[in-house]
Formats: structure tokens, sequence, C-alpha cells
């Protein structure tokens, strides 16, 4: 034995109930080590040693769903969008909180670009992608990030192998994904662009997603 937890169905559900009602640190830390763990699983070059292990495929996937549906919304709570005396947005690269957060968001942003390249399941990909746009916000103080991300996004629209909804998709996330990594660099010269940090919603249309096979 190893001594390396085996995260189960119970912990993913556990910790998603947490973060729903509760808004829970301690169990999002937990979640995104699982969500780290589950990112790497088939990395063949990879001898890190995880805080989790998972051996299941069923697991895998509710682990991946519930950080992708969750995460994001945990840390808006924790971070709310705040406001200029004018009324426009401020940047959430900042503060005191976002200080404490900022580990827990770069390593869900690693970990999910991570992810999408080692994906091969398109249903999964088409997922990722969808979820994925929740973080633009969070993309403005990570610019190689972004900038890897929006490489990703571009390989997968220009393959043929790629399902079409994830193509479709990639071109509209392909915008949010080029300007984040800009805004910083905007602002060492003169105030932030606040209209560029917006929740661009707006800009992705919602559309129904079918998880077929997919827990929640």
């Amino acid at each position: 034995m190893d001594g390396v937890p085996l995260v189960t169905k119970e912990m993913v559900a556990t910790w998603q109930t947490a973060l729903v009602e509760k808004h829970s640190l301690r169990s999002l830390r937990r979640l995104l080590l699982a969500f780290r763990a589950g990112a790497h699983l088939h990395d063949a070059e990879d001898d890190r040693t995880y805080a989790y292990k998972i051996n299941s495929p069923i697991v895998f996937n509710k682990l991946v769903v519930t950080c992708l549906k969750h995460v994001i919304p945990t840390f808006d709570h924790h971070l709310p969008t705040q406001t200029t005396g004018s009324g426009k947005p401020k940047p959430v690269n900042s503060g005191s909180k976002y200080t404490t957060l900022q580990p827990l968001i770069k390593s869900f942003l690693q970990n999910t670009l991570f992810l999408l390249k080692e994906l091969t399941d398109q249903d999964m990909i088409y997922f990722v992608v969808r979820e994925s746009e929740k973080a633009i916000r969070y993309l403005v103080g990570f610019p190689k990030i972004a900038k890897d991300l929006l490489k990703v996004q571009t390989r997968l629209d220009s393959t043929d192998s790629a399902a079409q909804e994830t193509q479709v998709d990639a071109n509209r996330l392909q915008f949010n994904f080029l300007i984040a990594p800009l805004v910083p660099l905007v602002q060492r010269i003169r105030p932030c662009p606040h209209h560029l940090i917006l929740d661009y919603s707006h800009l992705v249309p919602s559309i129904g997603l079918q998880l077929s096979g997919f827990g929640t």
C-alpha cells in the first residue's frame, strides 16, 4: 500500500455538496488536488506522487464534471465582481482574497489546460471547452495559461477528427482567450480597459449540453 487515498464517487459527492451549500475552501482544495491527479492520470512521463489516486473511469468522469461545473462558481462566490465608483467592473487580479485563492485558481486553470491536451473523447472535450468559458475573467492574472489555452483551442478547431460542435465552440471562445492575456499589458500603460473584463457569457450563446454517460 502506498498510503495515497483513493478517490471515490462518495468523496466527490461530499466535496460537491460542500461547495454548493457552503462554498467550502477546504473541500475546494481537496477537490482540486484530486483534479490534479485526474488530469495527469494518463501522463506516462509523469513520475510525481499526487495527493490522491484514481482507478475508475466513472470516478474520473464524475471528478472532471464536478470540477468544471462547481469550482468556478465557488471562486465567484469568494471573489464577486466589484465595480468602481463609475460602475465599471474591477479586474480580478488583486486583493487579499485573491492572493489567498490565486494558487487554487492557477492550479485549476493549469490542470484544465493539461486535461484538454490529453483528452480523446469528443464528448468530454466538448464539455471541457464549454465549461472553461466560465473561467475567462480569471485568465487576466495568468497570461501564459491564456495563450496556451488559445493554442489548444486553435488546434481543436483545426483537427479533422474533432467533433463539429467542438469546432464551433472553439471558434466562439478564441476571441475571449485571445484578449485575456492582453489586459495586464494594457494596464501598465493606462487604466485597465474594463470592458475586457466582463463576464463574456453574452458572447457565447447558451445552448443545451447533453452529457451522455456523465454523472452530475
